[in-house]
């Protein structure tokens, strides 16, 4: 077995092997979070509190999830994220470590990306984890945390034990539920045991290739899943004495060609390069038909939402719910998505880009309502994605002409490897034979730059002071940041456009308008295009990079009118694909609309982001219209006391103070009214001078506003009424009312200074 290419990622996991014998340290940082408690509140906070899904990817729920927990628990979910990604090579390592930083940062402590063990070398990863370890990568993370918080149960000459006989721990393992059908058990085998286990994450592939070199195992037993890999140790050592030697992976060519015979045969001479098999002329004759699908809407992908349910469900537009309705239980449907690429191709493509559809899930109907919306799915597990070249179909549901192209049913869906170094001929008549790879060196479009997937439309909403703007102007919270602080190739400018909306902004400024001109006294008028207009036009010119534009304030705006036409545009199967020439490409599906001053056609680029922020707790703004609102995914940002842990100012603790004033405004007025962390946070350790100066002007003049200058209530907020009287930051001038002497307040200076008065605030609940 090849491993010395792997050295690295083995070492790094007897990192997590060591910490888990000694139950302390951590991975990637100095704090302590491999330990009992930490591990043991992880496991609590995620699989005691499993949310729904509703259009939220894994980070977000796991943020919620973890909204309360320490410092350790957050930085403890960061490493068990580094450990699942030890082995998948189906995800790069830049996104790889944008996740963990991402995680770790919500820890209120910045990750050091350049430590070794997030280096390429160890998160490139050895073996791929197909899609259902993207697809349930909650259920992977579960498997991750539970294996870990089991292992803290057992004394350490147990532990030990375990660690040292790598059947004894697969045995142990498996009898843990959440293992069962997940690809992490069999990579963390291989991790820790790689030669005694194979670098395979999946149990069906395993099978397939006992079954194919009619090698035998035990089925149907407790121990089938260690049967298995006993069996295929024992097969390794067959082949190794056939062969004559032991440094091989089961998918080389003349290795594979043992358990999948068709894999080394020739490609297909070309008059026989689109035959079809039986099994497609069979199912066609049993009436069965055949669907390729999106699943991606709302901007966000709902591939695992839609295997997690068992359904597939119709988000787009209305002209699909016939095709919808007359999908029959019994029919096949697989989940797909296309883009373009350049380089790395399998033939000689001359330097041309070629449509690529990916298939990242498949499955069968078994039942309609009717609705035209849903369609209730057996998925296929262990499913592994790959791509189809040259047969792009880009509807969000297509029924597959079996006519016409039963070939690409046989490709999609009963697994015969489409023969993709004949394909030149059948687009150009290409006799000789086509180079493995393409000449051209130009960036390839990836998943990533799905049709479907690549926009993102997102509002960060919240209260003040809870980092809504810092996440847009800092690198942090953005995962696409670096792409987009690039400059572009045809005016060298920024790939980032930052505006602040206001009362007095407008669709002049924002998309296009008139604006004067004076030449020799004479006054005219040129068309002159706005900031998003122009970051358009930019984004079609160079549409291998990511444009964004960060909208701050968004609400204080009046949306509608200054989007205009656009807000139409943004939608993610609205957006336009341009050609290298900054031409629209008409092969896929886009809007455009006549502007109405320019009368130009203008379509919105699908390599545009838009991010904004959202203030809830102003009186003055207004709400979010609802045909915005649906056209963008939500990201809320509440106060985060956690973030003040340990930050202690001459005896004050401030996540208890700032917990505290939270918790009452919540209860008097609403939660939109609470106050951020950020008010605290200033970069250098607070004094009590500095604490003083941001209740003095900053605190409560905002306790000011919300409660319209009624001194009570604040006076309930900051707990006033249980202090002594030097210690009350409002002081009531007069204890009794009436007509004639109503009750006046004034503010105490003098207790801005006193730690006493800030203390009295949670030492009063």
């Amino acid at each position: 077995m090849r491993t010395k290419d792997c050295e690295n990622v083995y070492q790094a996991a007897q990192v997590w092997k060591l910490k888990m014998l000694s139950l302390s340290g951590s991975i990637l940082g100095s704090n302590d979070c491999w330990n009992t408690e930490t591990i043991s509140d992880l496991r609590l906070k995620f699989e005691g509190n499993l949310l729904e899904d509703h259009g939220r990817n894994f980070l977000q729920k796991l943020q919620e999830q973890l909204q309360t927990a320490s410092k350790e628990t957050k930085q403890l979910a960061a490493e068990v994220i580094w450990l699942l990604y030890l082995f998948p090579s189906n995800i790069g390592c830049t996104k790889k470590v944008e996740k963990i930083s991402k995680v770790w940062n919500w820890s209120g402590e910045i990750l050091d990306k350049t430590n070794t063990l997030l280096g390429n070398d160890v998160l490139d990863g050895i073996g791929s984890g197909g899609p259902g370890f993207n697809n349930h990568f909650w259920r992977e993370f579960l498997c991750a945390i539970v294996l870990s918080d089991e292992l803290t149960k057992l004394d350490l000459p147990s532990r030990t034990k375990l660690f040292g006989d790598g059947d004894a721990f697969a045995s142990w393992i498996d009898t843990l539920d959440v293992m069962k059908g997940r690809q992490f058990r069999h990579m963390i085998l291989h991790l820790l045991f790689p030669i005694s286990f194979e670098r395979i994450s999946s149990r069906a592939m395993k099978k397939e290739i006992l079954e194919g070199c009619k090698h035998s195992y035990t089925e149907n037993t407790d121990d089938e899943r260690l049967e298995i890999d006993r069996a295929l140790r024992d097969l390794r050592q067959k082949l190794s004495e056939e062969t004559g030697r032991n440094d091989f992976e089961f998918w080389d060519e003349d290795i594979k060609s043992r358990w999948k015979p068709e894999a080394g045969k020739e490609a297909q001479p070309r008059d026989s390069i689109l035959q079809s098999s039986t099994q497609v002329l069979e199912d066609i004759a049993n009436g069965i038909s055949f669907y390729l699908v999106g699943a991606s809407w709302d901007s966000g992908d709902k591939v695992n939402e839609f295997i997690d349910s068992g359904i597939w469900l119709n988000g787009y537009s209305e002209k699909y719910l016939d095709t919808v309705r007359n999908v029959a239980p019994g029919d096949k449907i697989a989940i797909k998505a296309a883009f373009r690429r350049k380089k790395d191709l399998p033939f000689d493509n001359r330097g041309k880009d070629i449509g690529i559809m990916r298939i990242k899930a498949r499955g069968t109907v078994t039942e309609n309502p009717g609705d035209g919306r849903r369609l209730v799915v057996e998925w296929e597990e262990d499913f592994t994605s790959f791509d189809i070249f040259g047969y792009v179909w880009q509807p969000t549901i297509s029924k597959l002409n079996t006519e016409k192209y039963p070939f690409v049913v046989d490709w999609v869906f009963n697994d015969i490897p489409q023969p993709v170094h004949d394909m030149p001929k059948l687009w150009w008549g290409n006799t000789s034979q086509p180079d493995m790879k393409a000449e051209t060196e130009d960036t390839e479009s990836t998943g990533e730059n799905d049709y479907q997937h690549t926009p993102i439309n997102r509002i960060y909403y919240g209260p003040p002071g809870t980092g809504k703007t810092y996440k847009l102007i800092q690198d942090r919270g953005i995962e696409r940041m670096p792409l987009y602080l690039q400059h572009d190739r045809t005016e060298g400018k920024r790939c980032l456009e930052i505006v602040t909306f206001h009362q007095s902004y407008s669709y002049e400024d924002f998309i296009e308008g008139l604006r004067p001109v004076v030449l020799n006294k004479q006054v005219s008028y040129d068309v002159r295009n706005g900031v998003f207009k122009d970051l358009c036009l930019r984004a079609q010119d160079n549409p291998d990079m990511h444009y964004a534009i960060f909208i701050d304030e968004i609400n204080r705006g009046n949306v509608s009118a200054i989007f205009g036409e656009s807000i139409t545009l943004i939608e993610a199967d609205k957006r336009c694909r341009f050609t290298e020439n900054g031409e629209l490409d008409m092969s896929v599906p886009g809007t455009t609309v006549r502007l109405g001053v320019s009368g130009e056609d203008f379509g919105i680029p699908i390599n545009v982001d838009i991010y904004a922020t959202m203030n809830t707790a102003d009186r003055s703004l207004v709400r979010i219209d609802t045909a915005l609102r649906r056209r963008f995914d939500f990201f809320e940002c509440m106060p985060d006391p956690t973030l003040l842990h340990d930050v202690i100012v001459s005896g004050i603790d401030l996540e208890k103070l700032l917990y505290t004033i939270n918790e009452r405004i919540a209860k008097i007025l609403d939660r939109d009214h609470t106050i951020g962390h950020a008010y605290f946070m200033k970069g250098t350790e607070l004094t009590m001078e500095d604490l003083a100066h941001i209740f003095e002007h900053a605190i409560l003049p905002l306790l000011e506003e919300y409660f319209f200058d009624d001194w009570s209530k604040i006076e309930e907020v900051l707990g006033d009424s249980t202090k002594s009287l030097e210690d009350r930051f409002v002081i009531r001038n007069s204890e009794t009312e009436s007509r004639y002497n109503p009750v006046t307040y004034s503010v105490n200076q003098n207790a801005f200074f006193r730690p006493a008065a800030y203390t009295g605030i949670y030492e009063s609940i």
